[in-house]
């Protein structure tokens, strides 16, 4: 399982939203203006944060489908077309999951997996074209 990507620039802007509604709440007690006076600083700080807009954070659940596949190193690989995630499952558990990768690579990595060679196809292929290139977040 794993999550949908939401744009940074959208997720700032709910923060700020909730900031505000929050302002708008009727407080009775002496520390109203302190803390109408935190938010409005909270709401500044959040302002002033600037994200390019192809930066996401993972929001809803997706599925991600992975195939096992014959490696040395690599468990199962799966693809998302609509959110062009690729999944890599290793041999240790853990699960790599790469952001904005084209579907070429998982294409050709599935055909690394058919090519009767060693079973370092896969992983040579990752390393060489995947690693270092992409983001990533690493599920344990």
């Amino acid at each position: 399982m794993f999550t949908k990507p939401i744009k940074l620039n959208d997720m700032k802007q709910k923060i700020i939203d909730a900031l505000k509604e929050r302002l708008n709440k009727d407080l009775c007690c002496t520390m109203e203006y302190w803390y109408k006076a935190a938010i409005n600083d909270a709401i500044e700080i959040v302002e002033k944060i600037d994200f390019d807009d192809k930066s996401t954070i993972c929001y809803a659940d997706i599925d991600i489908k992975r195939i096992p596949v014959e490696s040395s190193n690599v468990v199962s690989i799966g693809y998302h077309d609509k959110y062009k995630i690729m999944a890599i499952e290793m041999l240790n558990g853990i699960i790599y999951y790469y952001l904005d990768i084209p579907k070429n690579h998982f294409i050709e990595m599935t055909n690394a997996n058919g090519d009767g060679k060693c079973h370092t196809a896969i992983g040579s292929y990752l390393h060489r074209n995947v690693k270092g290139k992409y983001r990533y977040i690493r599920i344990n």
